[in-house]
């Protein structure tokens, strides 16, 4: 079967296995993590390049540490093209500058039986799920399989029904969800640093309508941000999907944006982690 070679290696990420390896678990090793409440079912993730967003990122992975995990469900939004329906990639193992992933073909199936599937081809130049691998590569010791879906398009419908199906999946099978998605886009840092609690604050609350509601106000009071959440119908899904779990409970793990790093606080990227838990 035809493999999904990484993209973005040596761009996101170091494409030589070692200094892949360094860097990855330099993030993990720098991570406190508050005690985890209840038993994590899903969770967000940024997808920048790993000197941005790599410290922020190895929060989620790390709350997921050493866990027996069986199935990855990686939901994403294409950065490429637009589409209606879901991009299932079915075709063969992904890799990583450390190593294989293999599919969960029989998910898959199941999946594109139910839902529409426009097929491989929107995940070919998409970063955002194969930036999550590396991490899952070295926190999870035991073999998983993984789920990789794209949205092309905000279909509320879709983002309801497929988390509605979703929730009824993932305790039958050791699973979690990880939701791909940076946060603001080229805000000065000031404004970031608000909008961003605002947004992570809003997917805190389950409530697909207060993170709408949140979002337009947002895009109201400051018209010249590009976005205040890139990925925002898969973070919706999770939403969903924990608003379909009883006793569910969500926690924000991380924040900070580029200019972190960068230094340069006139345009700035946010990023958050949060977990979603049955308690």
């Amino acid at each position: 079967m035809e493999k999904r070679f990484p993209c973005v290696a040596g761009t996101f990420y170091p494409a030589e296995k070692e200094k892949l390896k360094n860097i990855t678990e330099g993030f993990l090793n720098e991570v406190s993590l508050p005690q985890i409440k209840g038993k994590i079912f899903g969770v967000l993730s940024p997808h920048a390049g790993y000197i941005y967003s790599g410290k922020v990122a190895a929060y989620s992975f790390k709350s997921i540490a050493l866990r027996k995990i069986e199935r990855i469900i990686l939901i994403g939004v294409s950065h490429q093209k637009i589409f209606e329906g879901i991009s299932l990639w079915k075709k063969g193992n992904w890799i990583t500058p450390l190593g294989e992933v293999s599919l969960d073909i029989e998910f898959l199936e199941e999946l594109s039986r139910k839902f529409k599937d426009i097929g491989e081809e929107p995940h070919l130049f998409e970063h955002s799920l194969e930036v999550q691998l590396p991490f899952l590569q070295l926190v999870l010791k035991e073999n998983f399989k993984i789920v990789p879906i794209l949205l092309g398009s905000n279909d509320l419908v879709l983002i309801k029904t497929l988390a509605s199906f979703l929730a009824k999946e993932i305790f039958k099978k050791e699973t979690l969800i990880i939701a791909s998605s940076d946060l603001s886009h080229y805000p000065p840092d000031e404004i970031a640093k608000k909008a961003d609690k605002e947004v992570l604050k809003a997917i805190l609350t389950k409530e697909i309508n207060v993170l709408e509601k949140t979002i337009l106000e947002l895009e109201s009071k400051f018209p010249e941000v590009d976005t205040f959440l890139c990925g925002k119908s898969a973070v919706e899904i999770l939403m969903e999907v924990a608003k379909n779990i009883k006793n569910s409970y969500g926690e924000i793990l991380c924040y900070q944006n580029s200019s972190d790093v960068s230094f340069d606080k006139n345009q700035v990227v946010g990023y958050g982690s949060l977990y979603f838990s049955k308690i």
